[in-house]
C-alpha cells in the first residue's frame, strides 16, 4: 500500500494548496466572489448524499480516506451556492493529485479550479477514475488523456 503524506491537520492542506494558514477564508481560483471555487468541508450526511451515486458502493472507503485524512472533502462553489462535491488526494511520490469521486453540477467550472492547485502544489498529473463512456468524452473535452483500463472478472 502506498504511504501518503498525512493531510490531518487544516495547516497540511493550507501548505499543499498554497493558501496560508487561515482555513477560514475559501480556496478560491481566480479570487473573486463570481469565479467557481473550493471550500473545505467535513464529512456529513449531506455531503454522503451527494457523493452516493458516483461513489458506485465505494463510499465507506472513501469516507474512511477522508475520516482519516488521506483524503480531504470539498465543496465546490461558485458565489454563495454549492453545485457540488469533490473529494480529492494528493500522492507526493507520484507527484500526482487524485480526483477520487466527484458529484454535482458544473463540473466544467471545478476541473480547471482542480487543476490549478494541483499544478500549485507540483503535481506533474491529475488522475481520476470512470465508468460511464459520456464522462471520458467529457473529460477529452477538457484536454485528458486515457492512460489505463481496468478489466474485472467476478467469480
Amino acid at each position: 500500500m502506498q504511504q501518503h503524506r498525512d493531510l490531518g491537520p487544516v495547516n497540511t492542506w493550507a501548505y499543499l494548496f498554497g493558501c496560508g494558514l487561515d482555513w477560514a477564508a475559501s480556496l478560491r481560483w481566480p479570487f473573486s466572489r463570481n469565479k467557481p471555487y473550493l471550500k473545505r468541508a467535513a464529512w456529513s450526511l449531506t455531503a454522503e448524499k451527494g457523493l452516493t451515486v458516483a461513489a458506485r458502493g465505494d463510499l465507506p472507503w472513501i469516507r474512511q480516506e477522508v475520516e482519516k485524512g488521506v483524503s480531504a472533502l470539498f465543496e465546490c462553489c461558485i458565489g454563495p451556492d454549492r453545485w457540488a462535491w469533490i473529494v480529492l488526494r494528493y500522492e507526493p511520490d507520484q507527484e500526482e493529485m487524485v480526483l477520487v469521486v466527484g458529484e454535482g453540477r458544473g463540473f466544467k467550472h471545478f476541473v480547471p479550479v482542480v487543476e490549478h492547485y494541483a499544478r500549485q502544489m507540483g503535481a506533474k498529473t491529475v488522475r481520476t477514475h470512470i465508468q460511464r463512456p459520456g464522462l471520458k468524452r467529457w473529460y477529452e473535452s477538457l484536454e485528458w488523456q486515457q492512460a489505463e483500463i481496468v478489466m474485472r472478472k467476478t467469480l
